[in-house]
Order: structure tokens, then sequence, then C-alpha cells
């Protein structure tokens, strides 16, 4: 069953799309429809996510989804700070960590768009040893095909140049004080994906916030060399510390030493470049004043 024609799943409280091939299909099809109708109602989604009522979400809500979820699942419901409703299920299964994500309508999304479902999975690279590798990131299409990390985030990147009508956001060439307050330059269009925010402790009004996509385009193709990763690289690779925990405080010379070993890296969006700067820029800034730096990714 198909639902839209953007490739990702879509929801709602009426009937989802349908594509039928045959009279048996049409039936089993019907079917579905069926049950999605009966168990999965927009507003009582919403009422679930108020009240957080894990059981509706988890014996409701989930069946729709274009993939099972198991019952072990992790749960939460969250009201999304740039104005949207979400629900995310993850689980992990032979080597994967998957996360199913249910959201409301974003403010970058079509006006005709409805509520949607958003499939990801990862599995964690190896940095040490013989077997090292990096990590796989894929994304779940229409007819249960799943797609790289790469041409996801390319698609989502032209989609929202077009949609925002941006050539590019702004060079950070010129790196001052104003840069590093409430930055969202390079997340915004993007508000449906994961980000990456760093901001001071001693002043959290200095704070960046960057797509995830952004971040893949520097990290996800780091040294093989067998000798294990550090900083944002063994974060981004293996899902750990700052892709795990929130608030993490970070070494900052780590992490800076480690976004260094990128700085001749020929990155696929003209974008990354800039943004690359001011992940260096921030922690520099930091480095130089004696500042923590706090990083969760959301």
């Amino acid at each position: 069953m198909n639902h839209g024609d953007s490739g990702l799943a879509h929801g709602t409280s009426g009937s989802p799309q349908l594509t039928l091939e045959n009279g048996k299909m049409a039936a089993k099809a019907q079917e579905n429809e069926a049950k999605v109708v009966t168990e999965y109602d927009h507003d009582a989604v919403i009422n679930a996510i108020n009240t957080n009522d894990l059981e509706y979400l988890k014996t409701k809500l989930s069946k729709t989804s274009p993939i099972p979820i198991p019952g072990t699942a992790q749960i939460k419901p969250e009201h999304k700070k740039n104005g949207y409703e979400q629900v995310s299920y993850k689980w992990s299964d032979s080597g994967y960590k998957y996360e199913s994500r249910w959201h409301t309508h974003t403010s970058n999304a079509p006006e005709y768009s409805q509520d949607t479902w958003v499939i990801e999975r990862v599995r964690p690279g190896i940095g040490a040893g013989k077997n090292v590798r990096p990590r796989i990131h894929e994304y779940l299409i229409k007819n249960q095909v799943w797609v790289s990390d790469v041409l996801w985030d390319t698609a989502k990147e032209m989609h929202v140049k077009e949609e925002m009508n941006l050539k590019n956001r702004g060079s950070c060439l010129t790196m001052d004080i104003g840069m590093l307050v409430n930055n969202t330059n390079f997340y915004d269009g993007f508000e449906d994906e994961h980000e990456i925010e760093l901001f001071i402790a001693e002043d959290p009004k200095l704070n960046i916030h960057i797509w995830d996509g952004y971040f893949g385009d520097i990290f996800r193709e780091p040294s093989l060399d067998g000798k294990g990763w550090n900083g944002f690289t063994r974060d981004f690779q293996q899902l750990e510390r700052t892709y795990e925990e929130k608030d993490v405080v970070i070494d900052v010379n780590e992490y800076l030493n480690d976004l260094y070993t990128y700085d001749k890296r020929t990155f696929d969006f003209e974008e990354t470049r800039e943004c690359y700067k001011l992940l260096c820029g921030f922690l520099e800034y930091a480095k130089k004043n004696g500042k923590t730096v706090k990083v969760n990714w959301w």
C-alpha cells in the first residue's frame, strides 16, 4: 500500500491513497484501509500526545507505520519547538537501530501535506580493529525500498533550497560573536529532520543549530585505518556520546582536532563548507575563552 507520491508514507484521519493492481490486491487494500481508519484518528493521536497516553500510541498509532514496530520499542511523544507534534518509536534489530517517526504538518512542508511517517535505520560503524567500517544510514521510501542517507539528504536539501528560495545561508568568513547567538542558519527549513545543537554552558544564548544532513556530509567518510575515531567522528559513526546522551560536555580540544582532519574534504553541499567553518569558529571561541561546550542531538 503506497501512501502519497512523495515516497514517504502518510497517515491521516481519512483514507490513505491506495495503489490497486488487481482485484485480490484491492480486497487486501480495503482490509488494510479499514484497519487504518479504525485504529488511527488524528485528533485521538493528538490527545494521546497531550496526555502521554503511551498505550494508545503503542496499540493504535504504531499499527499504521509502514514497517512493523515491535511492542518493545521505546515510544516518545513530543511537542516540537518548531510547532508540530511528533511520536518517535525506536528499537534495535539485526545490528541496526531503527526509528519510525510520525509527525504532523511542518512549517517547511507543502500546504497540502498531511501527517507523515519517516522511517530510518542506522548500523553503527566500527573505528578500531580489523573489522573497521563506516556507519550505514538508510531511509525507507515507497515500495519498501531503503535508500542511503546521501540520496535522502541530497533530495531534502534541494527541496528546502527551492521552497525557501535560498542561494546561500550566509558566509561565516568574518566570524564574530554575533554569529554565535541563537544561530539557526544551518537548520532553518529542516525542522522535521534531526538537529545538532551546541551551546556555551556559561552563556546559553550562544548556541548554534545544524541539520544532521550537514553533519553527515562532513563526517560520513572517516579514516578507516583501524586506529579508532575521536570527537564528532566517533559520535556520529558509532552513535555514541553526543548522539546518545543529552547535554554532553565535550572536550573542546578533542572535537576541534577531529574537525580539522576534514579541512581539505570536498563536501557534497556548497553550504556544508560554511557550516564547517561555523562549527570550527564556535569551538575555537570556546577554547580561546575557556568556555564549556554542551551538545545535544535532537
